[in-house]
C-alpha cells in the first residue's frame, strides 16, 4: 500500500480497515462496536438509556439504570426485590431487554422486554414479555399499544404501570 503502516489498507492506522481510526470496525469512532457513537455497546444511543431515574408506581419502588432495572415491594406480606439485567434497549422505539435474576419470582433466568411511553407527561412501562426463554425472542413479541396507557394495552388487557420520578 502506498502509506507508511504495514497493513494493505491505504490508511495510515495499523488496522485493516478503511477508516482513519486504530479499531478493526469501518465506521469512524473510536470503540469497537459497528454504530457510529462512541459508547461501547452496539446501539447508536449515545446518551444512555432516557429512563433512568428512581420512580414510585404500582406496589413499589423502580431504580432503573443503564444496566439493570429494578422493583422493590415493600411488605405486607413480605419484602421483595425483583432484579433484572438490561442488555440492550433502544430510545427511539422505546423498550429495554433484560434478563431475570436467578431468584425472580416469576421466570427465573428467562428475559424481559419493557416496553415504555409518555402520556400527558407521565411515565408508562409495560412488561411486554416476562418469560421469553431467550434474549433474541422477547424482540418478536407484539409492540404495546400505548395509545391508552392508563387503561389498557399491555399484553392485550393489562394496565400499563405509571412511574413518578422521586
Amino acid at each position: 500500500d502506498a502509506d507508511s503502516d504495514s497493513d494493505a489498507d491505504s490508511d495510515a492506522d495499523s488496522d485493516s480497515d478503511s477508516d482513519s481510526d486504530a479499531d478493526s470496525d469501518s465506521d469512524s469512532d473510536s470503540d469497537s462496536d459497528s454504530d457510529s457513537d462512541s459508547d461501547s455497546d452496539a446501539d447508536a444511543d449515545a446518551d444512555g438509556l432516557a429512563i433512568v431515574g428512581t420512580y414510585t408506581g404500582g406496589s413499589g419502588t423502580f431504580t432503573i439504570t443503564e444496566d439493570s432495572w429494578q422493583h422493590y415491594v415493600p411488605p405486607p406480606p413480605a419484602e421483595t426485590i425483583y432484579d433484572w439485567t438490561i442488555s440492550s434497549y433502544n430510545n427511539e422505539e422505546q423498550y429495554a431487554v433484560a434478563q431475570n435474576a436467578s431468584d425472580n419470582m416469576w421466570g427465573p433466568d428467562l428475559w424481559t422486554r419493557f416496553d415504555w411511553t409518555f402520556h400527558d407527561g407521565t411515565l408508562y412501562f409495560c412488561m411486554a414479555t416476562y418469560d421469553s426463554p431467550t434474549e433474541f425472542s422477547t424482540l418478536s413479541v407484539p409492540e404495546s399499544d400505548s395509545s391508552s396507557p392508563a387503561d389498557t394495552g399491555c399484553r392485550g388487557d393489562w394496565f400499563w404501570t405509571a412511574l413518578h420520578p422521586m
